[in-house]
């Protein structure tokens, strides 16, 4: 169907129309639209990967509607929400009848919250139900179920034999000793904690980033990096007494569990304590192969078209 009959079969109240005009303005910016008509109202619930900017779209879409002019419309209700949620990120409502006014529209919104008052969500679950049947199945994502099924086999072997995380741990090991430089203005005992504590606040910093910006299946990766490093600090403090892994800089280097156990009167328990450790790595461990599984499986499949 060409263009300007799509806008005049829009023009006329066509829903299927309206759709695929907005879905065509939408999808240089990764964005899709599925929209319904109810009691004058049309309601767009738009969805991507990240949460849609509420101004930009509602702005769009608003002038998009007034130029259509459609007599049977006098409203719009706009949801945004990233994709795999169940309730909008935020909601707009719109008057068609008068002169646009995004900015009043915009500061007289009062439904922002992620949990909806309960009169919008049967119009949240009719939007959202208008997917094909495959929809409510799992859609496994193959490229990040085989990653993660890697990451658990190479995770399993470090539990059995540390040795053979050789890779990652010559990179954290860069990172650790650059924690001691970062640390070393604060005193002998934090320029000596200082590279634990920059190996573990790299990965943990990704991971609250990761989830903060909604990208979970990357978080659970970083959540496996968490796991990993705490396993290298639980081997190290196990060597606080016996001092027998290679150090860089060989006899000459202080030790630095053997350091900071010493200074806390805990050598003696240098085995207990990293024991410990080691159990919360493994816990990590899984916890990250358990959680990159399931965000591996989608089950809020890519949208397909509305019926």
């Amino acid at each position: 169907m060409t263009q300007r009959n799509l806008k005049e079969l829009a023009k006329q109240g066509d829903v299927k129309a309206i759709a695929a005009l907005m879905n065509r303005a939408l999808k240089p910016h990764g964005i899709t639209a599925k929209v319904q008509f109810k009691d004058c109202c049309l309601q767009v619930m738009l969805e991507s990967t990240q949460v849609p900017k509420q101004q930009f779209c509602v702005a769009l879409i608003g002038e998009g509607m007034r130029r259509l002019g459609v007599p049977s419309i006098k409203s719009l209700r706009i949801f945004g929400r990233q994709r795999g949620e169940d309730f909008p990120a935020w909601t707009e409502e719109l008057p068609l009848d008068s002169q646009p006014n995004v900015a009043a529209s915009l500061a007289e919104s009062s439904l922002t919250s992620r949990h909806p008052p309960t009169t919008l969500n049967q119009e949240i679950r009719s939007l959202s139900s208008k997917k094909t049947e495959k929809s409510n199945q799992f859609a496994i994502v193959p490229l990040k179920a085989g990653f993660i099924l890697l990451l658990a086999i190479y995770g399993f072997r470090g539990l059995l034999d540390y040795e053979s995380l050789w890779f990652i741990h010559n990179f954290d090991l860069i990172i650790h000793e650059a924690g001691h430089v970062v640390f070393m203005f604060f005193g002998d005992f934090i320029h000596a904690l200082g590279g634990t504590l920059l190996q573990l606040i790299v990965p943990i910093g990704i991971t609250i980033y990761f989830f903060n910006h909604q990208q979970r299946y990357s978080g659970a990766v970083t959540i496996f990096w968490i796991a990993i490093n705490l396993l290298d600090v639980s081997r190290y403090m196990k060597d606080a007494r016996a001092q027998e892994l290679p150090l860089l800089g060989g006899e000459l280097v202080t030790h630095d569990w053997n350091y900071l156990f010493g200074r806390l009167n805990l050598l003696e328990l240098d085995q207990l304590i990293g024991g410990f450790v080691h159990f919360i790595g493994f816990l990590l461990y899984v916890l990250a192969i358990a959680a990159g599984f399931y965000f591996a499986c989608n089950t809020s499949k890519t949208q397909q078209r509305m019926r």
